[in-house]
């Protein structure tokens, strides 16, 4: 009998797929907005939507959980794997709320190539938990992740280096530093927690490999 990882009748992985889906969906919106701000305000709402609806699908795979006993996979991996999705969500609804409240008329060089590397770093997630359910190797998937995340990190760096490279700044500039360092902290936060998701899926397939 081949083995399963998920009781077949729960159909988490259904849920997790929906849920990844919920991710990619406003990654591509966020993209979108940093290629051209001015469309900004009505895509940022439609992240808003996607994330009220991903915020659904994490408490369905709650309370389903909650309902069920489950014998061929920890209880606590599922909770991981539905809490670190959802995390990931919260961090681009919070990229995407700071722009449509700063209503910026340009974006940096910076951000419009963080956000492409948030992307990039979303597929991958969405390549491993495909191969999770297959139950086949993602070497490739985990390292193309992690070079991803090391770039990323170079890039937040220089990104702020940049920003405060202006001597004698007025009270605007000072406020626009302020707001951009704000976006790459949480642009940062929302590729940690994507790094996070990764760590979380490969940690289940080695434990059930």
């Amino acid at each position: 009998m081949a083995f399963s990882l998920f009781p077949k009748e729960i159909k988490f992985f259904e849920l997790f797929f929906e849920q990844n889906r919920k991710i990619s969906e406003a990654v591509k919106l966020l993209d979108e907005i940093f290629s051209d701000p001015s469309e900004a305000l009505p895509k940022c709402s439609e992240i808003d939507e996607i994330g009220k609806e991903g915020n659904l699908i994490y408490r369905t795979i709650s309370r389903k959980l909650s309902l069920t006993f489950i014998t061929s996979i920890d209880r606590a991996d599922i909770h991981h794997l539905n809490v670190a999705q959802e995390e990931v969500l919260s961090a681009i609804r919070t990229i995407s709320s700071r722009m449509g409240l700063y209503g910026f008329s340009e974006v940096t060089d910076h951000s419009r190539e963080l956000v492409s590397h948030l992307r990039r770093l979303s597929e991958e997630t969405g390549k491993m938990l495909n191969c999770l359910k297959m139950k086949s190797d993602c070497d490739e998937e985990i390292d193309a992740a992690q070079k991803i995340k090391a770039e990323s990190d170079q890039l937040v760096l220089v990104a702020l280096k940049e920003i405060y490279r202006r001597k004698n700044p007025d009270q605007e500039e000072i406020l626009t530093m302020m707001q951009w360092t704000q976006i790459y902290d949480r642009i940062e936060e929302a590729i940690g927690r994507l790094d996070r998701l990764v760590h979380v899926i490969e940690g289940i397939m080695l434990k059930y490999a």
